[in-house]
């Protein structure tokens, strides 16, 4: 059984290295420039499906949504979306469809993908992203470190 400690030591070591570089990115959300959607010509009420991604090739997930806002064409929405960031490497991504509630069914303004590494790279960690399809808008997400 020698050799077993330092086996040990070696496995304490990476997994602890590993486990360093993982973080949890808090993400904002807010949308401006919003078409009007609703009968009439009346302002949308907004909310976001927020689906994530680990990588290219993997499918999105739904992971949450914001609430719906009541007629309006710019809105900061109050819910925090954590995620595991694994590091600069990154390859995450998330899917925001942009939507706006009615009262038979639902109408999509459109939606943004976004790269998790582009917004920890912006400046300031704020990233503002135009809805497709274009004239759709503009989505603004704003990332922070949870306890940094």
């Amino acid at each position: 059984m020698k050799g077993t400690g330092l086996l040990a030591i070696i496995t304490i070591c990476l997994f602890s290295t590993t486990h360093a570089q993982v973080k949890t990115l808090e993400l904002r959300l807010s949308a401006r420039d919003l078409p009007d959607s609703d009968p009439f010509g009346g302002a949308p009420d907004p909310y976001a499906i927020v689906h994530y991604s680990a990588s290219p090739s993997d499918q999105y997930v739904v992971v949450g949504q914001t609430t719906e806002q009541d007629d309006v064409n710019k809105c900061e929405w109050p819910e925090v979306f954590p995620f595991e960031y694994t590091g600069p490497g990154s390859v995450q991504r998330i899917k925001l469809d942009i939507m706006d509630e009615d009262l038979d069914e639902d109408d999509n303004i459109g939606y943004v993908e976004i790269n998790l590494l582009d917004i920890v790279s912006s400046s300031g960690m704020a990233l503002e992203v135009e809805i497709i399809p274009s004239g759709s808008g503009y989505v603004r997400v704003v990332g922070n470190f949870a306890n940094q």
